[in-house]
This record gives C-alpha cells, structure tokens and sequence, in this order.
C-alpha cells in the first residue's frame, strides 16, 4: 500500500468516525453536561491552583486516584473555556477525537501484522458505528484506548528488524515482495506452535 493512499485511508476513516458520533449525539439529543466526578475535579484542582489533587467534594491535598494524562488534558479545557456548557462541549469533541483516532490507525496496525483486510473491516465499522457513543464521550476510555493502540504499534515495530534487502544482491528482484508483505509477522510468531521448528 502507498504512502499516500495510507495516509487518505487514515485520514477518511477519522473524518467518518467523528461525523458519526457527532450525528449520534444528535440524535441522541445528548446533552454537553460537566458531571464533575474525581476526574473532573483532579482537573479543576489542576485548572485553579495547578495541584493535583482534591478528587473529592471535600478538600483532600495530592491524589494518586487517577492516572495523569487524561485530567491534565481536561485542565487545559477549563483554563480555556471554564467549567460550563463551553468547556462540556470541548471535552466531548477532544474525547470523539481520540475514539476517531483509534479506527484511523488501525490500517497501520494490518500492515505491521499482514491482517490488512481485517484491520480495514474492523476501522471502517468501528468508525460507522458508534455502539460506544456513551463512553466515548466521557471519562478517558478513549484515551486509553488510543494510547494501548499506540502501544501495541510502537512494540510490533520495535520488534521488526530492519530492512537490508536493499544492500543485498537480489534487491531489485524482492523489491516487490517486500514492498507488499510485513517483513515480520509478529502475530504469526507469537501465537507460533514451539514444535514447529523442530519438525521442519
């Protein structure tokens, strides 16, 4: 697959993704609320006096409760938009954002793993369908979600050694074949029977 046609894909399924959420809400009639749980509160403790803490009603001093990323990314909503409907509305259209970004890479993740056809599939529905329009719009599901994928990416190309073909010999002769096949198929090694190479 091409550069180029890569990059149309990523970017088409991320525009799906979001103008199907963005209809799901309305016609869901949902409304952009603040509930205002730990989360949101570790980030208006950060939004106010930069501490990250007081996850509940009463004042409790640092917190450990939650992970980092996700409040610290909701505190800079609120310096910029403050804690009403504005800020709500922020908050939803950065959560379908990263829910649209997980099925936007999936195509790369078929490449790195030679499943191009599943992964495809997987995006295209993933992005249609908002069956998760709920917990896409709140919380960090979305972000979490997001960074496991890029994760997942960031491990299977670490574990794919380098490309040499284009010093050997025959380079211009299996230019093609490794052009359109993962040079390591990583899934295929992981879940590899252990007697199989002994039988060969």
């Amino acid at each position: 697959m091409k550069k180029k046609s890569l990059i149309l894909i990523c970017v088409s399924l991320f525009l799906i993704g979001t103008a199907s959420r963005v209809v799901a809400l309305k016609v869901l009639h949902v409304k952009p609320i603040l509930d205002f749980a730990e989360c949101e509160l570790i980030a208006k403790s950060l939004a106010t006096h930069d501490l990250f803490g007081d996850p509940y009603k009463v004042p409790t001093g640092a917190t450990a409760h939650h992970a980092p990323v996700y409040p610290f990314l909701l505190s800079l909503i609120f310096r910029a938009f403050g804690y009403g409907s504005t800020a709500a509305v922020a908050m939803i259209a950065m959560n379908i954002s990263l829910a649209s970004l997980q099925y936007a890479l999936l195509p790369i993740l078929g490449i790195i793993t030679g499943a191009r056809r599943a992964s495809l599939v997987a995006a295209f529905v993933g992005a249609l369908v908002p069956w998760r329009i709920f917990k896409d719009i709140r919380w960090e599901t979305s972000l979490t979600g997001l960074l496991l994928l890029l994760a997942v990416l960031a491990t299977l190309r670490a574990w794919t050694p380098p490309d040499r073909s284009g010093t050997a010999s025959g380079a211009r002769n299996n230019s093609k074949e490794h052009s359109s096949a993962p040079r390591w198929n990583a899934a295929a090694m992981i879940v590899r029977h252990p007697e199989s190479k002994e039988q060969n």
